[in-house]
């Protein structure tokens, strides 16, 4: 058969191009996305929306373990901040203040209570704590019997700053013979060479 008589056969381009339409996307050649770089094999997931999409697990942080002396300071704050809500109906009470000086001056006191519960791992905290005992011995002013309380919660941190101090260096003491239980995140305010 010559050339002249065979039948006009479209060419193999114009064919997929005649079947894929004016709205088809033209199929890209080479390794598809998921493919491994080697081939053989879909790759894992990598993206949220995969169907088999594991997400990895998170690593949190190890928890800080307070030390001795910060969980007692803490107590002794807290007990603070419980008798100084009395203390404010007291006075109420008693007229020795106006109702709102009474609420605002304790709402006041009550907040630096809690700012210096969270600041007690660091020795500035403490110092801050030193101060909230003076000012607890000068609510005297107003009410002679809160000398007496006063002095007794400040004879109550010093008795839980030195004790605590004490068995938190036996801690350590303990610690540095037996290395494999040591904390990794050591406590700021019972570091060796910390001072007040």
């Amino acid at each position: 058969m010559s050339a002249d008589d065979r039948p006009d056969v479209p060419s193999a381009s114009a064919g997929s191009a005649a079947e894929r339409g004016p709205h088809t996307p033209r199929a890209r050649s080479g390794t598809p996305r998921s493919a491994p770089p080697g081939g053989g094999g879909s790759a894992p997931p990598d993206r949220p929306g995969d169907p088999d999409y594991v997400p990895a697990p998170r690593i949190r942080r190890p928890r800080r373990q307070r030390s001795v002396t910060e969980s007692l300071l803490s107590i002794v704050l807290l007990l603070e901040a419980i008798v100084l809500f009395f203390v404010v109906l007291v006075f109420i009470g008693l007229k020795t203040v106006s109702v709102a000086i009474a609420f605002g001056g304790g709402a006041a006191f009550v907040l630096v209570i809690l700012i210096t519960i969270a600041l007690l791992r660091w020795w500035a905290g403490v110092a801050v704590g030193w101060v909230v005992q003076a000012a607890l011995i000068a609510l005297g002013i107003l009410n002679p019997v809160m000398y007496v309380v006063g002095v007794g919660f400040t004879a109550f941190w010093t008795w839980c700053l030195v004790r605590g101090r004490q068995i938190d260096t036996k801690r350590r003491a303990y610690l540095a013979a037996h290395p494999e239980l040591a904390d990794p995140t050591p406590d700021p305010i019972t570091s060796e060479g910390d001072t007040l």
